[in-house]
């Protein structure tokens, strides 16, 4: 069972995450605590894709200063995705999750594309911005030693930027 930790460089704060195959499915899970707009934020997340590490479900919860933030996505695998129960047309035919506040979600397609070192593939994600609205956005993931994502663009209902 691996379990990684992250201590971010941009701001005060970390991830701690580990990934578990249970039931013929992945489940990635962890909490990132940081700061959001000077006020402390612990997010728990739980993600579970399917053998062939395609996302099916997600959800994150935990609270911004005393704000409770909870959220529920699913899809049915065929890029239609639902938040809270609601069509979610902005991530139509993505495959990935991509949380915004962690790097843990970026090991999901680098998993399901398992490209040969050097090969690069274009990869559309449901992108989870923070203070988590889903927006849709492009990165190519390069394989080598450590594969590195390398955001391009991101789409949705207004402007986001392209990059963490």
């Amino acid at each position: 069972m691996p379990a990684m930790l992250w201590r971010r460089l941009d701001q005060p704060g970390h991830d701690a995450a580990r990934l578990v195959f249970h039931d013929a499915q992945w489940h990635l899970t962890g909490t990132a605590v940081f700061v959001e707009a000077l006020e402390p934020c612990r997010l728990d997340y739980r993600v579970a894709c399917d053998a062939s590490w395609r996302t099916m479900a997600a959800s994150v919860a935990g609270w911004l200063g005393n704000r409770a933030i909870g959220i529920e996505l699913r899809t049915d695998g065929a890029g239609r995705w639902r938040l809270n129960d609601a069509d979610c047309p902005a991530v139509a035919g993505c495959l990935d999750l991509d949380l915004s506040f962690t790097p843990a979600t970026n090991l999901l397609p680098v998993r399901r594309l398992a490209l040969p070192i050097g090969e690069t593939a274009a990869v559309r994600s449901a992108w989870l911005t923070f203070p988590l609205s889903p927006w849709s956005r492009s990165i190519r993931y390069t394989a080598g030693p450590t594969p590195r994502p390398t955001p391009t663009r991101a789409t949705g209902a207004g402007s986001r930027p392209s990059s963490r």
